[in-house]
This record gives C-alpha cells, structure tokens and sequence, in this order.
C-alpha cells in the first residue's frame, strides 16, 4: 500500500495533497484556483486520484477533505502538531532556544556562557534546517505557478 501511495503521490497530485491538508477543504474550482491550473477537469482529476487512493474524500456539496493523513516522501519531513503541519524539527529548535535563554538567565557566567553557546548553536542548526524544509514546501507549491507565467 505503501509502495503504491509513494509511487502515485507525486507532482500535481502531492500539491493537491498539500493544499488539502493546509485547506481542511477545498473544491475543485478552489483547487484549480489556488493552484493556477487550466481548468477545473484537472483539479477534479487529482482531487479523484486522491479519493481513488484512499487519502482523501468527497463529501455532499463538492468539496474534498482530508481522510488519512501520510507520512511518506517529502510528507516524511513534516508532523501534524495542533492542526497545523510544520516540519518536524521546529519541536527541537524550540526546546533548544528556551535552553539557551534559559542558561544565560540562571547559570553563573563561565558555565552559563558555554552551555549557553552550546544550545544556542544547536538551536540554530535546528533553525536553519526548518527553514530550509519550509522552503523547499513552498518552492513545490510554487512551482507550477511559476511555470504557467513563464509559459504565457
């Protein structure tokens, strides 16, 4: 199953996934709107690609909800805290800037400073590598977008 899912969830399809999953909900003309398709046949394809693969489904009225969340590909990368997907290493780049403030505030200066450093460059690394993942997500989004006006 898994195999299948990683093969089909790919390309229009997983921005279509993507847009669901940040949406709640979405018809196919909001789709095809927010994605800057050419028509709304192509949005309602991948939207039925999804329900055909078991991950999403059609309720009454049109629109299209998210049924099984995945984790697999770049989907991997993210975790579903609260409602909202954020890349998984947010958490520990959290935890590690309240340890370094947290160091400089009640540690005395030699032992607080190292430790401080310490978390501090942890908590960076943490940063930039959640940065860099949202990136990526947003340049996938935009992909197709950027195609279609270069393509005018």
């Amino acid at each position: 199953m898994e195999e299948k899912l990683l093969a089909e969830l790919k390309g229009t399809t997983l921005r279509v996934y993507l847009l669901l999953a940040s949406r709640g909900e979405a018809s196919p003309r909001e789709v095809q709107r927010a994605l800057r398709m050419r028509s709304p046949s192509t949005a309602f394809y991948h939207l039925d690609k999804l329900v055909n693969l078991g991950v999403a489904e059609k309720l009454p009225g049109g629109v299209y909800v998210i049924s099984k969340r995945v984790s697999i590909g770049p989907l991997a990368l993210y975790a579903n805290i609260l409602g909202l997907q954020i890349p998984r290493l947010v958490p520990y780049a959290i935890f590690f800037t309240i340890l370094c403030v947290g160091f400089l505030l009640f540690f005395q200066p030699p032992i607080g400073y190292l430790a401080s450093l310490v978390a501090g460059l942890s908590a960076a690394i943490f940063w930039v590598e959640s940065l860099l993942i949202m990136r990526s997500h947003r340049m996938l989004l935009s992909s197709k977008r950027e195609a279609n006006v270069s393509s005018r």
